[in-house]
């Protein structure tokens, strides 16, 4: 399927998703229905940085399309599949001859926040830098529009606070489960794990991965580091209203 799809994205004169270089110019180009994360999933993967990403909880109709299909009738009106109103998403900068990286990581993903403000899509994002690299980051939702359309502060969840206490022999899975329950303990919304085999939590240096008090975004950049993962991500459902981490790079060369 992936294979068709790329086919036909460049059989319709589309760049596939993806950063290219050429020289010392460098191009990203997404599209899909949420291009900022996937955007930033491809500069981790093309550049190793290491960036944890929170989606908005979208509320507002204007910011969702409705996937469900005719055929499905709805047990009630949240009953539905509901997508955010993504598309492409573009930008172009530059990279350093020697080592095809960029010279400064966080204008780069700043300029993809401007593209996407700039093209309308739901939302509006910030980011903060984590670590002493100068390579690590976090973006979350600053606004969001609320049911009626009007723009007002998104509280991220991932900025919630959390104490993690790693036991001999413990699951690492349970340890990420505990995170959630004390993010949705505090933000009074749902949140769960995805996407994630209970085998790729084998082996971890579970010393490196206490936090008592810190933002749950730090302890999921370490966390994610430890998997040896560069990118983890918390989306959002608007049909099921629930939160869902994972880590989709995860075992992927």
């Amino acid at each position: 399927m992936l294979v068709v799809l790329l086919a036909h994205a460049q059989a319709q004169g589309q760049a596939p998703d993806g950063v290219t270089i050429t020289g010392r110019a460098a191009r990203l180009h997404v599209s899909g229905p949420q291009p900022l994360a996937e955007a930033l999933r491809q500069l981790s993967r093309a550049f190793k940085w290491h960036i944890g990403f929170e989606e908005a909880a979208l509320r507002y109709s204007g910011d969702l399309i409705d996937m469900t299909s005719p055929k499905y009738v709805p047990k009630s009106k949240d009953d539905r599949a509901y997508f955010p109103r993504g598309g492409p998403l573009d930008i172009q900068f530059s990279v350093a001859s020697e080592t095809q990286q960029p010279s400064d990581p966080g204008a780069v993903i700043q300029a993809l926040l401007s593209e996407y403000r700039a093209r309308g899509y739901p939302a509006r994002y910030s980011m903060s830098q984590q670590g002493a690299g100068g390579r690590d980051f976090y973006i979350f939702p600053d606004a969001v529009a609320d049911e009626g359309g009007v723009l007002g502060k998104a509280e991220p969840v991932t900025n919630t606070r959390v104490s993690v206490v790693i036991r001999e022999n413990e699951k690492l899975a349970d340890v990420l489960q505990d995170v959630l329950t004390q993010m949705a303990r505090t933000s009074g919304k749902r949140a769960g794990l995805g996407g994630i085999g209970a085998n790729q939590f084998f082996g971890l240096p579970s010393q490196r991965l206490s936090s008592t008090g810190e933002a749950a975004s730090v302890f999921l950049n370490d966390f994610a580091s430890a998997l040896g993962a560069t990118f983890w991500q918390v989306l959002y459902s608007p049909g099921l209203k629930l939160y869902i981490l994972g880590f989709p790079d995860l075992g992927q060369p």
